[in-house]
């Protein structure tokens, strides 16, 4: 960018947080290997007693792994191991009693009558060996793509002590390794070492009391595993200096970082004149009583000149949460306009927990020829207001566990389970022109949902804009007999609105204003809702919402650009197949995406009816021209 490009200074304010950064629309991840699903049920002798929804665990136990074997699409890869079956003598009397695992179906293409047959073939009888059982289970899943472990278990380990150190030293053996966990009537150090091993694998934790509640946690588990993990792309090493940097292009990639493990380099390589935006994202997990991730961003030129900066940090104690930052190119240097940059990214982390997994988002825009002839900003922005109606058929969904593997929705109602602690993400496809508006509305106790006077729950409602910064949040507190609905709204996309500045604090309409500027780009807006743990009983329980969704107004008011967009560099043989515009009312779930429904791929249907060339251009266009001064960073407490 010229100087005599649009220049701001954006400071949010986010319950209490301050975000300082730059968005773009986001481009498809690369295509994913099938994941290979590896259940793990625990039949040690206690899998005998009764639950509260009638018969035995075990019993439900395996009536849901047969409901788990109806939903999956036929070629699944999946396998089942147990633990447990075989040896009912105690361990004093019977060492062998912890090594009591095995294979009763091999990992491959699902076959539902080998699987029923494998559901029936074992007895519970045993001692509950979960860190030797992990270990084997890993061995089963082998050591290349994509790989998720669910175990499912009513008890703690009997055989090793705390499994946890195992399950950590086993999650670390690749990126592409998730563990998961479901608590079958399980409390205290049953629980904890359950939750310890999901949060291990990043994977996610439920609780399950009685035969729903665990046919709908391995439901959500089992299908999430076919969607991309968390945190993907294509894979690169960032270096400790500048020299030998690895290059990206415009893209999505993936590298993993350190607890403290000094500042990682990377060159981006782009066209001239294109404005560059490099967004990095990971998920902080809850960690006992406090977890935090602290990342700063730096993009400078290869000869040193300063681009921009951002400090972005993340707080949790009771759900996992996104820390996410992004900076661009546009700056006074010259230099930042034409010269291959170079991004450096820092993590630290309070916690001193283990290393994670990030996502680096390269995306580029080229000079906007219209401009001046567009419409102006918005010059005023409510984050919220009146509810959305409910609409008929309320559809159930499974949300993701991240922005790139958000299921995409368009308006209406949908029902979906997320576990306390957990945040669940929807795509929701805006044009220029548009803006969007959503309720999520929490149950009470009158819905079947059990929380006493002295439990609480907080749920929370955002909208993250394409380059996946916040725009907005609304929570409130779930207790007792109460209901809570919250609603929140987008602003209306418009590509001057990049041109709101702000250079300090004021009112909440005003840093609401201010937040309104991310909303400048056409592509997938992404809903968030976070149930956040208050009080220990709660964790991993499931909390029935609905979601109701809008969106407003025409698209219109899309930029021309000087020339076309960098292609995507996606492997993704679909890349440039067109995305289901919306989920069937009679498939009762929302079906993953394709590989050319990804997120990213939503910039393109976004445009869809305006124009072949609109459209062509709408479909990888990215980016804002967003500057700051190189010394002012804030902080961006996703959390």
């Amino acid at each position: 960018m010229t100087t005599s490009r649009v220049r701001r200074a954006l400071m949010l304010v986010l319950a209490g947080t301050v975000v300082s950064t730059a968005f773009s629309a986001p481009l498809p991840a690369r295509a994913e290997d099938p994941a290979k699903v590896l259940l793990v049920l625990d039949v040690s002798g206690s899998m005998n007693e009764k639950i509260s929804s009638g018969g035995t665990k075990f019993a439900a136990a395996k009536r849901a792994l047969k409901q788990v074997a109806d939903a999956l699409p036929a070629g699944t890869e999946v396998g089942l191991r147990v633990y447990g079956s075989e040896i009912s003598e105690p361990k004093a009397e019977n060492p062998a009693a912890c090594r009591d695992t095995k294979l009763v179906l091999p990992i491959g293409p699902l076959n539902r009558d080998k699987m029923y047959r494998a559901v029936d073939s074992f007895r519970a009888v045993g001692e509950t060996p979960i860190a030797y059982s992990l270990g084997k289970a890993v061995d089963d899943l082998g050591d290349s793509g994509r790989r998720v472990l669910v175990l499912i278990s009513d008890g703690e380990e009997s055989c090793a002590g705390d499994p946890c150190p195992v399950a950590r030293k086993l999650a670390d053996k690749g990126v592409d390794l998730q563990f998961n966990a479901v608590g079958l009537d399980v409390s205290g150090k049953a629980r904890k070492q359950l939750k310890c091993i999901a949060e291990a694998g990043n994977g996610s934790y439920y609780d399950a009391d009685e035969s729903d509640g665990l046919s709908e946690a391995l439901r959500k588990i089992t299908q999430r595993a076919l969607r991309p993990f968390a945190i993907t792309g294509t894979k690169v090493t960032g270096t400790e200096s500048p020299d030998g940097a690895p290059e990206l292009t415009v893209g999505q990639f993936q590298d993993r970082f350190e607890a403290d493990g000094g500042t990682r380099y990377y060159r981006i390589s782009r066209q001239p004149g294109e404005n560059v935006t490099a967004t990095v994202n990971s998920l902080v997990p809850p960690s006992g009583t406090y977890n935090a991730d602290d990342w700063l961003l730096t993009l400078t030129t290869e000869s040193g000149a300063a681009c921009d900066d951002v400090h972005t940090l993340s707080e949790t104690a009771d759900a996992t949460v996104v820390v996410s930052g992004a900076v661009v190119s546009g700056s006074a240097a010259a230099e930042c306009a034409t010269e291959p940059l170079v991004l450096a990214v820092e993590r630290r982390n309070y916690k001193g927990a283990k290393s994670a997994p990030v996502e680096i988002v390269i995306t580029g825009e080229p000079e906007i020829t219209n401009l001046a002839s567009l419409p102006g900003p918005v010059t005023s922005y409510k984050e919220t207001g009146a509810a959305v109606p409910s609409k008929k058929p309320v559809r159930r969904i499974i949300g993701g566990s991240s922005f790139t593997n958000a299921p995409l929705i368009t308006a209406g109602s949908f029902s979906d389970a997320p576990a306390v602690g957990e945040s669940v993400f929807y795509r929701v496809r805006l044009g220029t022109g548009q803006r969007l508006r959503t309720s999520v509305t929490a149950p009470s106790n009158r819905d079947s949902w059990d929380l006493s006077n002295t439990e609480t729950v907080t749920v929370a409602a955002l909208i993250y804009a394409p380059s996946r910064v916040p725009q907005t949040r609304q929570s409130g507190v779930l207790q007792g007999n109460g209901r809570e609905k919250l609603t929140v709204y987008s602003p209306e996309v418009r590509v001057r609105n990049r041109e709101i500045t702000h250079g300090g604090l004021v009112t909440t309409e005003g840093d609401a204003l201010a937040r309104a500027s991310y909303a400048s780009v056409a592509g997938d807006y992404y809903v968030s809702v976070q149930v956040r743990q208050t009080t220990p009983d709660t964790s991993g329980r499931v909390l029935p919402i609905r979601l109701d969704v809008d969106v407003e107004g025409a698209v219109e008011g899309q930029p021309v650009y000087a020339t076309a967009p960098s292609p995507t560099p996606s492997p993704s043989a679909s890349t440039g197949s067109t995305a289901t515009a919306s989920p069937s009312p009679s498939a009762g779930t929302v079906s993953p995406p394709a590989d050319g429904d990804r997120p990213g791929a939503g910039a393109l249907a976004a445009a869809a009816g305006v124009g072949a060339a609109v459209v062509a251009l709408l479909g990888l266009v990215v980016g804002l021209a967003i500057r700051r001064n190189r010394s002012r960073s804030a902080a961006n407490r996703n959390g």
